[in-house]
This record gives C-alpha cells, sequence and structure tokens, in this order.
C-alpha cells in the first residue's frame, strides 16, 4: 500500500508542477514556499501516509474480506491515515528525533497546515487504491470455496463408521493403585 500512495503521491506532484506551469497567474507562491522539495518527492509522505492506512486498514478491516468492505470504509480509513500522517512531524519532534528551533513556525501550525492536505490526499488515495483492488478483485477467477452458500450446499463426505472407530483410541478403565 506504501509504493501504491507513494506513486499516486509522486504523480500528483508531477502534476502539480505541471499545473503551475500552466497557470501561472495562480498564487502557487504558497506551496512551493512551504515544499520547497523537487515535486516527485511527495511521494515519500505517501509511502508513510500508505503505511499508516496500510496498518488502519489490518486493524479495522479485520476478519473481513475484501469483497465485504465498502468504499466508504475506504475512505474513512484513509482519512484516519491521513490524520496520522500530519501527527508524524509532531510525533518526531516529541521524541526528540526532529527540531523546529530556527523554523518560522512552531509545530502546531505545521501539525494543523498538514492537516487538511493529509486528510484530503489519504481519503483519494484510499478511494484510488479501492477501485484498483475493486477492479483486480472482479477480474480474478471466483472460487466456488469462496461463496459461503456454495461451502454450506456443498454435500459432507461419508462417515464411515468402522474407519472412525478403528482409528479412535481406546480408553482403558484401570485403577491407579
Amino acid at each position: 500500500m506504501g509504493v501504491l500512495w507513494a506513486l499516486l503521491w509522486a504523480f500528483l506532484g508531477l502534476l502539480i508542477g505541471v499545473s503551475s506551469l500552466a497557470t501561472p497567474f495562480l498564487p502557487w507562491d504558497v506551496f512551493f514556499t512551504a515544499f520547497d522539495a523537487p515535486l516527485p518527492a511527495l511521494g515519500v509522505p505517501g509511502f508513510i501516509g500508505g503505511m499508516l492506512f496500510g496498518l488502519v486498514t489490518s486493524v479495522m478491516g479485520q476478519r473481513r474480506r475484501f469483497r465485504e468492505l465498502s468504499l466508504r470504509h475506504f475512505a474513512a480509513w484513509g482519512a484516519i491515515g491521513g490524520i496520522l500522517l500530519s501527527l508524524v512531524p509532531l510525533t518526531l519532534v516529541t521524541l526528540g528525533l526532529a527540531s523546529v528551533e530556527g523554523g518560522r513556525y512552531p509545530i502546531g501550525t505545521i501539525t494543523s497546515a498538514l492537516l487538511l492536505p493529509g486528510v484530503v490526499l489519504g481519503t483519494g488515495s484510499a478511494v484510488a487504491a479501492y477501485l484498483i483492488a475493486r477492479r483486480a478483485d472482479e477480474r480474478a477467477p471466483v472460487s466456488d470455496l469462496d461463496d459461503p452458500a456454495t461451502l454450506h450446499a456443498l454435500p459432507s463426505p461419508p462417515i464411515d463408521a468402522r474407519a472412525a472407530t478403528a482409528t479412535a483410541p481406546r480408553a482403558t478403565h484401570r485403577r491407579e493403585p
């Protein structure tokens, strides 16, 4: 999931670059001031967001098959993954692994600025992942064993009473001294 999200976000970065060239009259300076890395580098937070989404999905969707999950589930879990992604800088600063000293903005401002884009990108990436997985699931051959109704309709194997008793352990009724 991390790789899929990384690819989607890197492509989005390229689209932002092309859009900024095609529409120079828009205020792109705001974005480029905040994000001064090469545009395909959006794949890095995309990878982290995809991994967080995968974690949320594995916890929230456990014991469910893909066919039981809805687009709403994926969208909500993508939003949660986006929220968790926006908390990564705060977590790094809190743990002492990063610092905002000498920076223009305090960590609370950075976290709140990342929240909306994280939720929007997380939701969009989760929806894209769902649609890709749904398409792959529809193309996959369906096994009769995947359908619970088919499993209950299958005849039970005959039970040979002699074979069952021949292999069963015999009980002994001895008294211990």
